[in-house]
């Protein structure tokens, strides 16, 4: 898909993944060029390495080593022991997908936009910084997967 290979057992994995909203009716290749695209958006933009299935079996190795050194030596560990490959996923993209909101989204809105999101929303009088940042993350958010979908819809898939 857009020039990237995906095996049997990458389909089978991302056709079970969470692929960041409800997307239920969705079939199996739907899902895995949803997921397959996202992954493009978060690499050109530079909030992951590698995209490939095996690196991402490597990353989850990593972490999961991690992890049992840091049990093995007395550290602290944060959520699981241990990730299994799903929650890994989730996890590891919705970070990715949250650091590129938040890191480079969320400066492209415009304080027009914040007060117009705002006023939607029912805001009388000059929101606060919370309901602010609030706005910015929404606006970005709805930003970021329209960016997704419109690349859904460019994109090249050979079966």
């Amino acid at each position: 898909m857009n020039g990237d290979k995906i095996y049997e057992d990458e389909f089978t994995f991302l056709s079970k993944v969470s692929i960041g909203t409800d997307h239920r009716d969705l079939t199996d290749s739907e899902r895995v060029v949803r997921a397959k695209i996202e992954q493009q958006y978060l690499k050109e933009n530079g909030f992951v390495d590698h995209i490939t299935y095996s690196s991402f079996r490597n990353k989850l190795k990593e972490e999961n080593n991690k992890r049992q050194q840091a049990l093995k030596s007395g550290g602290k560990v944060y959520g699981p022991q241990q990730f299994d490959m799903f929650v890994y996923y989730d996890y590891y993209y919705s970070e990715a997908r949250n650091s590129m909101i938040s890191g480079i989204m969320e400066n492209q809105i415009t304080d027009q936009e914040v007060a117009e999101y705002c006023i939607c929303l029912g805001y009388t009088g000059e929101p606060g910084e919370d309901e602010k940042n609030m706005a910015k993350y929404n606006i970005a958010l709805q930003r970021y997967w329209f960016n997704i979908e419109q690349m859904i819809s460019d994109a090249v898939v050979k079966k």
